[in-house]
């Protein structure tokens, strides 16, 4: 079971919640410290005037959304990891860089075949640092476990090089259409 979703920006707060207008609200959902062992793909929204989201005629939430969970920043970008300094290159620019701030969580996914397709690894990292050249990851979160060093060295050649995507996580959501003056829940 994955944890509880975290801030947008770092993985040390929780979701928030930003007024847009007096009938819309942008929703900033991270991802979990722990995704219970599997990529999540999507994150569920609710929102009602009462807490126990039941306000609807068919006493469910008002309103609900599916959205995706993380976005791609690049495809086939990512081509280096140095397990020594734990610092990934990558084909960035500067309007990546701007989403590439410390403590925030980003996926590199290795495709399997090292072609840019197949079916491959995912790991999620919290960034420390990064330049719109290199990012380097906390070693915290390097899951230093047989299925990280053997998964890396499988996705990467004699060289350390690959070409892996690279996501960021977490997922920002305007919800809209609410009546103005009326508090809501969201979940």
């Amino acid at each position: 079971v994955p944890g509880t979703p975290t801030s947008y920006y770092h993985d040390g707060s929780a979701p928030s919640l930003h007024v847009v207008s007096d009938t819309s609200m942008a929703v900033r959902i991270g991802a979990p410290n722990f995704d219970g062992g599997d990529t999540i793909s999507d994150f569920d929204i609710e929102w009602d005037p009462s807490s126990t989201f039941s306000s609807s005629s068919s006493g469910t939430a008002v309103g609900s959304a599916r959205v995706t969970a993380s976005r791609e920043l690049c495809a086939n970008c990512v081509t280096h990891f140095n397990n020594v300094t734990n610092t990934f290159t990558y084909d960035g620019n500067a309007d990546m860089l701007k989403d590439m701030i410390a403590q925030r969580r980003v996926r590199v996914y290795f495709h399997q075949d090292g072609s840019g397709t197949g079916l491959g690894h995912a790991y999620t990292f919290s960034i420390d640092s990064a330049t719109a050249t290199t990012f380097t990851v906390d070693p915290g979160h390097l899951r230093k476990i047989k299925g990280w060093e053997i998964g890396a060295a499988a996705m990467l050649d004699e060289a350390g090089s690959s070409k892996a995507d690279l996501l960021l996580m977490g997922t920002e959501y305007e919800i809209t259409g609410l009546t103005a003056g009326t508090p809501y829940y969201v979940r």
